[in-house]
């Protein structure tokens, strides 16, 4: 958990990494009609940014391109990528709010998925194995060259992380977790249920 990703308030979207030219951001689509109910230009056609806002849940699956990708919604935490050992699946883990990344980690660390009470949020197919988690508000090409932002406190925080994965089908789950009074963290599991 060395690298976290953080937004400017938008929706952050984990996407295979093939599909990412697929995804406009706050761009207006050149090619495409898209359709949403949320609009962050009032006056303006709806853009991939308003299908993003349109997920009100924590977690929400959408359309990209020829595939999907996996809305992180609520709030805009600064989040991160767990991968748990011996298994196909990982964690991605929002920072509500905790004393400093060490106590993060530690915790991150102790959990047993197992143990924990997990709300289902419905599955996900990826069809390549590269994915990327970026802010939704920005448009999928060229991602990779965007600026890093190093903040105080955080060993690295970035517009974007990848994220390595089999190909095939996960279930979704969420929960809070709340080891002690200082730590609150949205946990979201993504688990290979089959692949392609």
């Amino acid at each position: 958990m060395k690298e976290w990703v953080r937004s400017a308030g938008s929706p952050l979207l984990l996407l295979p990494k093939i599909l990412q030219d697929d995804w406009d951001g706050i761009e207006i689509s050149p090619d495409r009609e898209v359709e949403a109910k949320f609009r962050w230009d009032k006056n303006g056609p709806a853009t991939d940014f308003d299908r993003a806002c349109d997920v009100e849940a924590y977690v929400g699956v959408i359309q990209v391109g020829s595939g999907e990708g996996v809305v992180l919604g609520d709030e805009a935490n600064i989040t991160s990528w767990y991968p748990l050992e011996n298994t196909q699946s990982g964690v991605l883990v929002r920072w509500v709010y905790a004393e400093n990344l060490d106590s993060v980690v530690k915790h991150i660390q102790s959990i047993v998925p197992s143990e924990l009470e997990w709300e289902s949020e419905g599955i996900v197919n990826f069809t390549s194995t590269s994915l990327i988690l970026f802010d939704s508000a920005l448009p999928g090409c060229g991602i990779e060259e965007t600026a890093k932002v190093v903040l105080p406190g955080y060993e690295k925080d970035r517009d974007f992380i990848k994220i390595d994965l089999k190909a095939g089908s996960y279930n979704i789950k969420s929960c809070y977790y709340e080891p002690d009074k200082k730590t609150s963290l949205l946990l979201i599991i993504l688990e290979l249920v089959g692949r392609n």
